[in-house]
């Protein structure tokens, strides 16, 4: 590490070294996304971004379960190296899931999973070691077994969509407008009848998006995901906010007569283990107001 930082410093001018610099000052990280970015990863892909198996359950179930014991195992006692390589998967983890640019689209249609690759036969590794019948007593049951249960717990995250009352209206320039009918922190909007590619990169450039006036930026305060039914605006984290405008890309087609929005707040709680993966927040449910006529 010490050759690297050296290097990239001597050849850069940056420890860290060029690209992570662009990162960092540009896109940037974010730790408060962290537990989103993670149940999105980990436990259902389609709760925020619309696209479901591109999270480790729905498609490596046994090396979720392998690095979430991996890591889990650090705190009880274990060979050095692998304590310290359980801790570098959380670090790793951690590292990914707080960069505003790393979302679970294309996880395993574009191969992103090779960001994570390293971990699976190392935390494999880990967990045969630790389930091996040489030296499986007492004390190797009960840490087995608490480890099962966090894996348990974590699988049984679900996030909870909690519906805000809006005014939506659209103009011929592809603005999209909305008030809220009380000031509320919001997450995630809905423009439900309105297609758009599913790419996310490609729907989130060209696009302008303001709350109460203050102007937000692209990929690091918000990004545009979509499916076949809609196009979702994700923010970054959630606001407070009075009113909402949005520019769509190019790439979006106009609203069209009978389109509606949805916005929402979302928070987690504990459900059924294994049972996130088919949940569809996408599904239209009536939590919006128009004025008199609908969306225009």
């Amino acid at each position: 590490m010490l050759f690297f930082a050296t290097f990239n410093y001597l050849s850069a001018g940056t420890l860290a070294g060029t690209y992570f610099q662009a990162v960092a000052g540009g896109i940037g990280f974010d730790i408060f996304q962290v537990p989103e970015r993670l149940f999105s990863l980990l436990v259902a892909s389609q709760v925020y971004f619309l696209e479901f198996n591109a999270d480790w359950i729905s498609v490596i179930p046994i090396l979720f379960i392998a690095v979430v014991l991996a890591i889990v195992l650090i705190v009880f006692p274990e060979p050095l190296f692998m304590r310290v390589a359980g801790l570098m998967m959380a670090v790793h983890l951690i590292v990914y899931a707080s960069y505003r640019d790393s979302v679970p689209t294309g996880m395993f249609r574009y191969f992103n999973v090779h960001y994570y690759k390293w971990m699976f036969p190392i935390a494999l590794g880990i967990v045969a070691y630790r389930l091996k019948p040489s030296a499986f007593g007492r004390r190797e049951a009960i840490t087995v077994a608490t480890g099962a249960l966090i894996v348990l717990l974590v699988a049984s995250v679900t996030a909870q969509r909690r519906d805000v009352p809006i005014l939506a209206s659209t103009s011929e320039d592809r603005t999209v407008r909305l008030d809220v009918q009380q000031p509320n922190a919001i997450q995630i909007i809905d423009l439900v009848g309105v297609k758009a590619p599913p790419e996310s990169n490609a729907i989130t450039v060209e696009t302008s998006a303001t709350i109460d006036g203050r102007q937000l930026f692209p990929v690091r305060d918000y990004r545009f995901v979509a499916n076949e039914k809609l196009v979702r605006l994700i923010l970054a984290s959630p606001q407070n906010a009075g009113s909402v405008e949005i520019h769509l890309s190019k790439y979006v087609e106009p609203p069209k007569p009978g389109w509606t929005a949805r916005a929402s707040s979302m928070s987690f709680r504990l459900g059924l283990p294994f049972a996130q993966q088919r949940l569809d927040t996408s599904v239209p449910g009536s939590p919006f107001s128009l004025p008199p006529g609908g969306a225009h």
